[in-house]
């Protein structure tokens, strides 16, 4: 559907104009809007009749307004055009988005960060927030991942939003730029489709597929995989996190669950300390493993990679997530990522069945759920309008007449 508005620089008013767009230098049907009254310095919003017929790919829209009041060619025609590039896909994925936050128990001001990243992981739970302290100049570092976010922070507390754009930690920047990040319609997904984890050798299979939304050519992408650990304590002068924030000088600062730094020490002792969502290892390093991805690659097409490795007897597995990540390799923009717990979250392959699919309407059509792994909720969409419909896990609906999409969404 293509939409404008124009403005008005006339004295006299506007009662008609004419409209034509073209798609790819194709000309669209001639469509002239009348009977109005647009006077000096007003506007109006209008919709071009004939729907724009789009193919998957990269495509270019130019909107032009001419034939002002019958009256022939404009007197000023070089703002009478505006153009716009739109990318058509076959399909839209979500957009989850990584924040590697620069860190370390030395620096005062880098609770900020603690809090910020532990308020956003309480806050949005859907999978779409994934943050990670990478640790510089304390026991937790991890040398290459510290140099990775070192080259975009220049100081500290701060981070790296999917390896693009650098934002302070604190809640008042770090949540619009999430909000505004999550917005963007990704090229590529990646999943974890299968995690083995073997409590005796301790060893970690996990199978990172990456999906695309199109037909690319001429791509390069890398897979990487960070281990990420939660619940860490330590012992030592070396593990006591300086705090800026006590004494309240410096204001307060609260965390989810009420804590407020400004009422505690500094430096907060190590056996008060408990450090949550810390990069522990870089599965693949900072780039990732290249070639992987095919340079060309074919939608609908799974591209799988297997990572193992063995965790640590340090590592407590209960409180171990990992993180797979698409990486343009181009760039170094992280194209999308995924998180799994180690430990449970049984991995589903969703699945269902109709017993019939045509029939004349209204047609009642009885739906099999056949997910593979156990499932908590189902939620059934069954005219692909984005709203969910049932959330039975074997419903029954009634079709009017036409042609209709479902999709299940199942989660555990």
């Amino acid at each position: 559907e293509i939409t404008g508005i124009v403005r008005s620089e006339r004295d006299t008013p506007i009662t008609s104009f004419d409209v034509v767009y073209s798609l790819d230098g194709v000309s669209s049907s001639v469509y002239t809007f009348e009977d109005l009254d647009i006077s000096f310095n007003t506007t109006f919003e209008f919709t071009h009749p004939e729907l724009a017929q789009i193919e998957v790919g990269d495509h270019t829209i130019e909107l032009t307004v001419e034939n002002i009041n019958g009256e022939g060619a404009d007197d000023d025609p070089n703002n009478n055009a505006l153009s716009a590039q739109v990318l058509c896909v076959n399909e839209i994925f979500a957009k989850n988005v990584v924040y590697e936050e620069g860190t370390g128990t030395w620096c005062g001001w880098c609770p900020r960060g603690l809090v910020g990243l532990n308020t956003m992981a309480h806050d949005y739970t859907d999978g779409s927030w994934i943050g990670i302290g990478v640790h510089n100049g304390d026991p937790m570092t991890v040398t290459e991942y510290d140099n990775g976010v070192g080259q975009f922070i220049g100081g500290y507390p701060s981070g790296v939003m999917n390896r693009e754009n650098v934002f302070d930690p604190g809640l008042s920047s770090l949540e619009p730029a999430y909000l505004a990040a999550k917005q963007e319609i990704p090229l590529a997904k990646i999943q974890v489709t299968a995690k083995t984890w073997d409590e005796g050798s301790r060893e970690i299979t996990v199978d990172a597929t990456s999906n695309f939304a199109m037909d690319l050519t001429g791509t390069s992408y890398n897979v990487a995989m960070v281990i990420v650990e939660s619940g860490i304590t330590g012992t030592g002068s070396s593990w006591n996190q300086a705090n800026y924030y006590s004494g309240g000088g410096n204001g307060d600062l609260i965390d989810w669950d009420g804590t407020n730094w400004a009422e505690l020490s500094n430096p907060v002792p190590a056996a008060d300390m408990v450090y949550q969502h810390v990069g522990r290892v870089l599965v693949g390093g900072w780039d990732g493993i290249p070639n992987i991805i095919p340079a060309d690659v074919v939608y609908g097409t799974p591209y799988t990679h297997v990572f193992t490795y063995t965790l640590d007897d340090e590592f407590d597995p209960a409180q171990v997530d990992l993180v797979v990540m698409l990486i343009d390799a181009t760039t170094g923009v992280i194209a999308n990522a995924a998180e799994v717990a180690l430990e449970g979250g049984e991995i589903l392959s969703p699945a269902f069945s109709a017993d019939i699919v045509n029939g004349l309407a209204p047609l009642e059509v009885n739906f099999t759920d056949e997910t593979v792994g156990g499932v908590a909720t189902w939620s059934w969409d069954f005219d692909m309008d984005g709203t969910e419909d049932s959330n039975e896990q074997n419903p029954t609906y009634i079709f009017e007449g036409g042609d209709f999409d479902v999709s299940l969404t199942v989660t555990n």
